[in-house]
């Protein structure tokens, strides 16, 4: 009986400890996942949409995929903050 009762809570920690590393492995999303990174035909609001069904926390992987050419600038918060990309502290190419 207490032998029972002793592999019934360690199943029961077992699980427990499952749940809780599940909790702080870290998730890998691609961007709008099979529509990519493009220009939705509904808009901007896919990706919108798209984000409010995730729950991202700290160490995720975001992944952005597309075809063709694209620049990335790396601007400062300010620059970000005010959608101003005339002084890029870096740009970045994909091709």
């Amino acid at each position: 009986m207490v032998s029972s009762q002793l592999g019934l809570i360690g199943c029961l920690l077992l699980i427990i400890a499952v749940a809780l590393l599940k909790g702080v492995t870290a998730e890998s999303y691609t961007v709008g996942e099979d529509l990519g990174w493009n220009i939705p035909p509904a808009g901007s609001v896919a990706y919108s949409t798209w984000a409010s069904s995730k729950r991202f926390q700290l160490g995720d992987v975001v992944k952005f995929k597309w075809t063709g050419p694209h620049t990335v600038a790396e601007v400062t918060a300010a620059d970000f903050s005010s959608c101003a990309k005339s002084n890029p502290i870096a740009l970045y190419d994909s091709c």
